[in-house]
């Protein structure tokens, strides 16, 4: 089922405090596996979407990427403020 970032938004709502302390989590169907995930904003050289897409993104190579909870920074970071 496909959903927009404001579905997800309304969704996280819903979750237990506890559930969102979880890392983001992509499950890749196809691989019976399950990454940790960031997020990321297109820009506008994207191959296949418009600039300023959102991108829940797992990188190609996976390591233990540090977890930050600091919005501001995060933010500032994707954006490239």
């Amino acid at each position: 089922m496909r959903i927009t970032y404001r579905t997800l938004a309304k969704l996280i709502d819903k979750m237990s405090d506890e559930q969102k302390d979880s890392d983001v989590t992509v499950e890749i169907e196809t691989e019976n596996e399950c990454y940790a995930a960031g997020l990321r904003i297109s820009g506008e050289d994207h191959d296949s979407l418009d600039e300023n897409h959102p991108i829940i993104f797992v990188p190609a190579s996976y390591v233990d990427v540090p977890r930050s909870d600091d919005v501001e920074s995060i933010w500032a970071n994707i954006t490239d403020t």
